[in-house]
């Protein structure tokens, strides 16, 4: 068990350039987690943690339950795990945990299955919402498309209330989403605006593992998704608005599909 009394600590300064450069934390395979409830769910789902940061005043109730070896922890004053958390309303406790590196499997090719596409999303927020609108309804596949994303953002993590940490998240570029998709008899469902586009009151019921491909609100989804997609599919709506949130429209076709 390490104590540190100083900003000036090594360990203090490392995580603040993780802070200041998110592709640092790619790049040494990690990312930071902020919150007891997150670390719990983290370590569940057998996620390493290299070490965690807490304060004197919770130490022995937090060491106890999360049982992490004495020479991960490190024990310090309030003030600077405020200075080195990710958020802006800090709890006592901030891990550091590796990256898992998923592959995409189905896991019972005789039960229906949805799988989401997230296509170059940018919002941590509205990611982390859809995550944990997804794990509701039972979603375990998670496939991200492009180089907006990065999955593991503290703000993922903690919209999502964790649960990421459930859940198979595969980082593949266009054409390997699209090649394991087919490789696997999915039927390919993506959210996008055009006279092709089918009202999601129109599909029939498929018996079939599917696909559902959401994109940014400003940009839409790939071309390749365009072209190569079983059914462009859109939720009507009045006239005055012609879009919805991406999260809030996850929640809405998932719960269509779950249902048909």
């Amino acid at each position: 068990m390490n104590l540190i009394n100083s900003s000036q600590n090594p360990k203090i300064k490392k995580i603040k350039r993780y802070l200041d450069k998110i592709s640092q934390q790619k790049k040494d395979n990690i990312f930071l987690v902020s919150g007891e409830r997150e670390i719990k769910k983290a370590k569940k789902n057998n996620f390493a943690i290299d070490s965690v940061f807490i304060t004197k005043e919770t130490k022995k109730k937090l060491i106890s339950d999360l049982e992490i070896d004495n020479e991960k922890i490190n024990i310090i004053e309030k003030n600077l795990l405020t200075k080195i958390s990710p958020s802006k309303n800090p709890s006592q406790i901030l891990g550091i945990c590796q990256r898992k590196k998923n592959n995409f499997s189905i896991e019972n090719k005789n039960q229906k299955e949805i799988i989401l596409v997230l296509d170059n999303l940018e919002k941590p927020g509205n990611i982390g919402a859809i995550l944990r609108t997804a794990l509701g309804f039972g979603v375990k596949n998670i496939i991200i498309n492009g180089d907006n994303t990065d999955i593991y953002h503290h703000n993922i993590i903690r919209a999502s209330l964790g649960s990421i940490f459930f859940m198979n998240i595969s980082c593949l570029s266009y054409k390997e989403t699209y090649q394991t998709l087919k490789e696997n008899n999915i039927d390919i469902y993506a959210t996008f605006l055009d006279k092709k586009s089918k009202s999601i009151t129109e599909l029939k019921k498929s018996k079939k593992n599917i696909a559902l491909i959401l994109g940014s609100e400003d940009k839409g989804i790939n071309k390749l998704w365009q072209e190569k997609s079983n059914e462009l599919i859109f939720l009507p709506m009045k006239k005055e608005i012609d879009s919805l949130n991406v999260s809030v429209s996850a929640g809405i076709l998932l719960w269509i599909f779950f249902s048909k």
